[in-house]
């Protein structure tokens, strides 16, 4: 790989591959889509979004811990349109497609048509990929919006005149909704900002994004501050040192689960993190 990405335009075969691409994750993704009925995840998430706006923050800060953003938008949609609950999935599974499109676009940038093609492929068949862009829930708009931020951010970074305007516009638009719709999307917020610290060339619209996006969260942080401690769950503990486990391994075994163990796993995160930043320097 070169240190500069492929500026070739996609040919009717690239075109071709991600139109497979697509068409296989469309089926797999909306195939009897709203057959079944909600998921107790789902039903919590319906409830919470078509309960009154009061209900619905009450509910958010004291029974949930994500932020509020996808609640208030269904709540909208549903108050216009009444629809039957698992008839909300056609809302969110779109964002499967969004992932795939996003994905080839990133793979097409770096590596080329073949791995564009086998990247897209692997996201439209990967099951776990497709089983949650097939629920109501925000998970698949996080995907997509954070494969297609980052995109963004290297198109701009590259762009010129209005071009470059209207791609970190959209950039930032999407940077500042992420923490918003999902707490873990601060952390592509992060590293997109480290990024910027490191390429600095053209970047450095991302790091001010990111300023921006945690600015935005100030008048959020009571709720914050209620969420992170109890994570719906009363008695539940936050706590710093554990958080590269809590983020990167979602739920280890039981006996890997120690101080020890998660400072280890911290201090490597630490390493590759610094490790990346001075090769991305070279």
């Amino acid at each position: 790989m070169t240190d500069q990405p492929s500026q070739a335009r996609p040919s009717r075969a690239d075109v071709l591959w991600l139109s497979a691409a697509l068409c296989v994750g469309a089926v797999l993704i909306f195939w009897r889509l709203a057959d079944k009925s909600l998921f107790p995840d789902e039903a919590f998430y319906y409830r919470e979004s078509i309960a009154s706006l009061p209900r619905l923050i009450n509910i958010t800060v004291y029974g949930n811990f994500h932020p509020p953003l996808f609640y208030l938008i269904f709540h909208y949609i549903d108050s216009v349109l009444h629809l039957p609950a698992p008839d909300y999935r056609y809302f969110t599974a779109p964002f499967g497609l969004l992932t795939i499109l996003a994905t080839w676009a990133l793979a097409f940038r770096w590596f080329g048509s073949v791995c564009a093609a086998i990247a897209g492929l692997v996201v439209a068949t990967q099951p776990l990929l497709v089983a949650m862009d097939r629920l109501f829930w925000m998970y698949p708009i996080v995907i997509a919006l954070a494969m297609v931020s980052w995109w963004l951010l290297l198109e701009a970074q590259d762009a010129t005149g209005w071009r470059r305007r209207w791609l970190w516009l959209g950039y930032g638009t999407i940077v500042v909704a992420l923490p918003y719709t999902l707490y873990l999307g601060s952390f592509v917020v992060a590293a997109q900002g480290l990024y910027a610290v490191v390429r600095r060339d053209g970047a450095w619209p991302a790091l001010a994004w990111g300023i921006a996006a945690a600015l935005a969260l100030i008048p959020w942080s009571w709720a914050i501050r209620i969420q992170l401690p109890h994570g719906a769950f009363p008695g539940a503990a936050f706590g710093v040192q554990g958080l590269a486990t809590a983020v990167l391994l979602m739920t280890p075994p039981e006996s890997w689960t120690s101080p020890t163990f998660d400072s280890i796993l911290a201090a490597l995160v630490v390493i590759v993190a610094a490790t990346a930043c001075w090769l991305g320097r070279r």
